[in-house]
């Protein structure tokens, strides 16, 4: 999916429930200082965490298998550097660079992020 105009890839495990974005919607940014409401973006995605459930609003979904030779995990290296411990890899998808989430290492960095108590979507 794309989110605030990045590619990224989460697992579809990871993703509890989806709906329509709708005016009030809200959601978290998996990316700092970008914003996640940009043109495209059509749905609202409930996502598993530590925290919690968290929204994120996604676009451009597709639905793809990633085979395990095709994944490049972040090197301890940039890992040490890095301020998203839930970015974890990239692969590249019809070449174009797909960063990967673990939205299990997910911190929302905003008490902004919206409430998933009213979240009422259907399963996917």
């Amino acid at each position: 999916m794309s989110h605030g105009g990045i590619r990224c890839g989460i697992p579809s495990t990871q993703i509890v429930a989806s709906r329509p974005v709708t005016a009030e919607s809200r959601g978290v940014a998996l990316w700092p200082e970008r914003d996640p409401v940009s043109a495209g973006l059509e749905r609202l995605f409930e996502l598993t965490t530590p925290e919690g459930p968290q929204l994120v609003r996604g676009g451009e979904v597709r639905v793809i298998q990633l085979l395990p030779d095709a994944i490049r995990a972040i090197s301890p290296f940039l890992r040490h550097f890095m301020t998203l411990p839930h970015v974890v890899g990239l692969s590249e998808v019809d070449g174009e660079v797909v960063w990967l989430v673990d939205a299990r290492r997910f911190r929302s960095s905003s008490p902004a992020s919206s409430s998933p108590a009213s979240f009422s979507g259907h399963r996917t």
